[in-house]
This record gives C-alpha cells, structure tokens and sequence, in this order.
C-alpha cells in the first residue's frame, strides 16, 4: 500500500514538473512574441512617421528575430515585413534594394498582388528588365558551348545522339524567332571518336567556325562551314599535343580568324592562308578574346601547375603586351572567366579560387584595356558566369549558392547589374539540382533573349522584356 502511494506522488510530482515546464515556455515564448510583435508595431510607426531608414532597420530586427522563432512566427507575416522593407526603400528612391526585397515575396508568393506591383514600379522606373518566358530544351549539348547568330535569331550549338550504341556528335542550329524551334544538322562526325567543341558565328552571319577534337588524345582541327551546312572544309589541322578549345575570333569584316592553339595565338584567313602567330609562349589553357572594335586582344592565360591565371591584353597585331591583373604572386586564386563590355574597351573578369582547372565562383571586376579604373561590382564571391547585353549598359550574372554545413550545391540565382555597380537586382532563382548548374551564360545581340547552359546539356531561353521597352539599343 505505502509503495502504491509512493509511485501514485512520484506521478503526480511529475505530472506538476510538466505543468510548470509547459507554463514556463508558454510564458517565455509569450514574452518572445510580444516582443517580435512589437518591433513590427515600431517600425510601421516610423513608417507612417516618413522615418524610412529606422522602419527598414526595424524591420530587419523584426524578420531576424521572427525567423529565430518560426513555430510562432508564418512565413506570409515575415513576407508582409519584406513588402513594407520594398516600400520603405522605394521612398527613399533606393529601387535596386526595393526590388530586391519584393523579389524576396515573389519567390515564395508569385502572384502576390503587392510584390508585382512593386517590381512593376521599379522596371518602369529603372527599365530593368522582366524575365516574361522559359523555355527548357533538353539538346544533350555535348560541350556546353553554343553562339548566338549576328541578328540574335539562330543559336549554333553542339550536341549528339545515340545511334547504335554510340554518339554520333554533330552541330545544328536553332531559329528561335516567333517562338518556333527549328532543328537541322550542319555537320556529323563520321568516328563518333571526334566532338565538336568551341563554336563562333562570323560577323556577317554567313558561316560559322568550330574546332573538333579526338577522344583520348590531345588533338584538335578548326573547320568552317557555312551557316546553311554546305561547304564544310578543314581550316587548320593542328599537330599532336596542340589545344584548340579556346573561344574562336572572327575580325569585323569575317574574312580571319583569331584563335589559341599549340602555347600560341594565331591569326589566320579563312580560306586557310595567311596563318602567322601574333603571341607566343603561352600555356596550353590560354583563351583570347578580339574587342568588339576589333583593335584589341584580350587573353587569358593560366598556369595551371602553380594555380595562377591572369588576363592580359594586346594590339591586334600581336604589340603592347600587357598584364591587368598581375596576380602571379597569389598561388590559389586568378582569373577564370573573361569578356569584353558590349561597345566599351573596358573587360569584366571573374577573379577568384583556383585548384588546377576547377573554379569555385568569384568576384565581379571591371576594368579598362590598358588596365586603369579598376572596379570590384559585385563582392559575394559566388558568381559563376555572365554576359554583357549587347548596348554594354548592363551585365547578367550567376551566382552559385552552397549549404555549407553538407557541402552540397542548393541553387543558382540569375542577377542584373549596370556596368557603373548600381541596380543590383535579382531576376529570378534558377534550377537546383547538382547536374543543373549554369556553366555558361549568354545574351544575344538584340538584346531580348538570355541562354543558359546547364552541365547536364540543357538549354535554357529566356525572353526578356524591359519596364522602359527596348532593352538594348
């Protein structure tokens, strides 16, 4: 009987200790509410107040707090904080950050009336544009590489199909225009051995350069064929050892071609004659970039074996060489990925960690071709790839995001910047997945279409249009 006693106060010890646990942490999470509650309260004040500056910090309070205490706290109450943020900023004609923070609504609520609206004002204001279309195309893309046509209506690309248990690689062309997809092959490999890789489209838009590689062996040939898939000859057989993935460069009346082979730079006619080295002594892994006035060569030169790349910049005949970056005493980071700004002789570089030929995302930079005005644009060292729109006003980038606690890949993110720094403007979160990563961005010449390839051959087409219609000039 005493020991029944005992366990029944033993229980009833214990069912009291919950009841005051429970009273505890109802009254603490209590107290935690109404203090979250109240910094919302404060910052409409200051809102109503026109003190616009203190309500964004408020609020920013607020959703850090509320996003400490998500089981008291729905993510449509900390999207309402990001809608009043938008506003606040847009009284203070601060519209890049505006758009940034009804960007943040959208993602999660894309018919929110309040956050288009917002980004609606702000594209009118700014004349950022709109990603208004998708298109996702599966094209097995065999190198990830593709160029758009001189009007900006074709895409060339390279691809392959599976015949008999092999791949058969070839190139074809795309016509995007009137949103009618239209396929044919140009050339076929005969030894599916051999890939196309680098693809170029002359100025004039009447051929198009690409180089081919054998499988297993280090050798490389540049053909052109023109761009209704006749006339298809071999321009350049290029000996054992030599290297021809590197960006193929036509000069502005289409009739030479620039490119990096063998640890030179060449230039050479398009009927084959005429070849003569303009730089030599680079690395194998060099790629050169001609300026859109067609005065300048831009290359890019890695050493792998010590972990440094630095660009570089020349005359077109091959005079004035000249180093931007001089990096060669950092042995972990460099230059990875380099274009010239649409119209401009100034260049934008991703500059960041290297180990071998594996990048890891960067920085933005921007600078003249004779090195001066040097300028960091974007400093979150994540950005993967970009592209200039073709009036040079504004480039479009990625960013890479990581969980760093799994060390695994999240997602991509598609950004707008103006080649001054300002408008930083997110346009939209691209595909997750690990095999769905960005590897190369492009932006065609009239200025409305933005492609996208993905590392498991996926094309990704996205119409754009502007709040202050055109984009581009």
């Amino acid at each position: 009987m005493a020991k029944s006693s005992t366990m029944k106060n033993s229980r009833l010890l214990i069912l009291v200790a919950i009841l005051i646990l429970a009273s505890t942490v109802t009254v603490f999470a209590g107290g935690s509410r109404e203090k979250i509650e109240k910094e919302y309260k404060i910052a409409e004040e200051l809102f109503s107040q026109g003190k616009y500056e203190a309500a964004i910090k408020a609020l920013e309070n607020f959703i850090k707090d509320a996003e400490e205490q998500r089981d008291l706290f729905t993510t449509w109450q900390i999207s309402k904080a990001w809608i009043k943020i938008g506003q606040s900023y847009e009284k203070l004609d601060q519209w890049a950050p505006a758009f940034n923070a009804y960007q943040r609504v959208s993602d999660i609520y894309p018919s929110n009336s309040d956050a288009q609206a917002g980004m609606e004002r702000n594209r009118k204001k700014t004349g950022q544009p709109e990603v208004t279309k998708i298109i996702q195309l599966f094209l097995n893309l065999d190198t990830n590489s593709m160029a758009f046509s001189p009007e900006g209506k074709r895409i060339a690309y390279t691809t392959y199909q599976k015949k008999n248990g092999e791949k058969i690689r070839s190139i074809k062309i795309i016509d995007t225009d009137s949103n009618t997809l239209k396929q044919f092959p140009i050339k076929s490999a005969k030894d599916a051995s051999w890939f196309p890789s680098s693809i170029s489209w002359s100025p004039d838009g009447k051929k198009i350069a690409y180089t081919f590689w054998r499988s297993g062996a280090i050798l490389g040939e540049i053909w052109v064929v023109d761009s209704d898939g006749t006339n298809n000859r071999r321009l350049v057989k290029l000996d054992e050892y030599a290297s021809c993935s590197g960006p193929l460069n036509w000069i502005l009346n289409s009739s030479k071609i620039i490119f990096d082979a063998d640890t030179h730079i060449y230039i050479i006619g398009v009927d084959g004659t005429g070849r003569k080295i303009l730089k030599e002594n680079i690395t194998e892994s060099c790629k050169t970039y001609l300026s859109s006035d067609g005065k300048k060569i831009a290359f890019q030169d890695n050493y792998e074996f010590e972990q440094k790349s630095n660009l570089w910049v020349m005359d077109a005949n091959g005079q004035n060489v000249k180093c931007l970056t001089e990096n060669l005493k950092n042995r972990e980071h460099g230059v990875f990925d380099v274009s010239w700004l649409s119209k401009t002789n100034k260049l934008i570089y991703t500059y960041g960690y290297i180990m071998g030929t594996v990048t890891f995302g960067g920085d933005l930079w921007l600078v003249n071709y004779d090195g001066t005005e040097k300028k960091e644009l974007v400093k979150t060292y994540d950005v993967t790839s970009f592209a200039s729109s073709p009036d040079g006003k504004r480039i479009i980038y990625v960013r890479y995001f990581m969980d760093e606690e799994r060390n695994q890949f999240t997602h991509m993110e598609l950004w707008i910047i103006n080649n001054d720094g300002s408008s930083d403007i997110k346009l939209g979160t691209l595909l997750r997945g690990e095999n769905s990563r960005i590897v190369n961005t492009y932006w065609s010449s009239d200025g409305k279409t933005i492609a996208l390839v993905t590392g498991n051959g996926q094309l990704i087409l996205l119409d754009l249009k502007s709040g202050n219609d055109p984009i581009a000039h």
